[in-house]
């Protein structure tokens, strides 16, 4: 009974970074050079910083976009992207923290996955939470979706949207993106999990 917990918790630790980091982003944390593993496009009136150090959820940069244009374009968006495979019938899980340090004046900041076939042609999409007011610290923002028959790839995207009617302007931070077809595991459950077993290995002990 002792060795096969022991064996079990063992077991437990080699597999818990495996989960911990199953993400099929390159550089979902924005870590170093973090503008090289994601598709750029966007508007000349953003200032884009991937490696921006003043505000991050989590490891050392995050990634920052800020604005102030007087262009009042619905098409002067800016949108963050990476294509990532993914087969018809699959479930997709999308992750993202997003702070809203300046509030954004007449846009919206959000995470939009599209999903294609095998010749480009659009399947689906989902998108998220459409920020806008000010978040008061780190907020997270998942969802996920069954990606529709014929889907080949998807694409993952950070989109930062002024809207028609006025100038826009705002800050606003991204980190931790996640992108996978498994969902993210809860350190709860494996708090627990973990817990489960340093119990059991006392009660073998007790009883020895």
């Amino acid at each position: 009974m002792k060795n096969l917990i022991i064996l079990t918790a063992a077991a437990l630790l080699l597999m818990t970074p495996a989960i911990a980091s199953a993400n099929l982003l390159t550089n979902g944390d924005f870590e170093g050079s973090a503008g090289a593993s994601w598709v750029n496009w966007g508007h000349a009136n953003f200032t884009r910083d991937f490696d921006a150090t003043d505000n991050k959820h989590g490891g050392a940069e995050s990634y920052k976009v800020s604005w102030t244009t007087s262009v009042p374009e619905w098409n002067s968006a800016i949108a963050l992207q990476e294509y990532i495979p993914i087969s018809g019938g699959q479930t997709a899980y999308a992750d993202l923290w997003v702070d809203v340090t300046s509030a954004l004046n007449n846009a919206e900041a959000y995470l939009e996955v599209i999903f294609y076939n095998g010749v480009g042609t659009e399947t689906g999409k989902q998108a998220g939470t459409k920020f806008g007011s000010f978040t008061g610290g780190w907020t997270q923002d998942s969802f996920s979706y069954v990606a529709p028959s014929g889907t080949t790839n998807a694409k993952y995207q950070l989109v930062v949207l002024p809207l028609p009617g006025g100038s826009a302007s705002g800050t606003v931070y991204f980190d931790d993106a996640y992108f996978d077809t498994q969902a993210i595991p809860e350190p709860t459950s494996l708090f627990l999990l973990g817990s489960g077993l340093i119990g059991l290995l006392g009660f073998a002990k007790k009883k020895k």
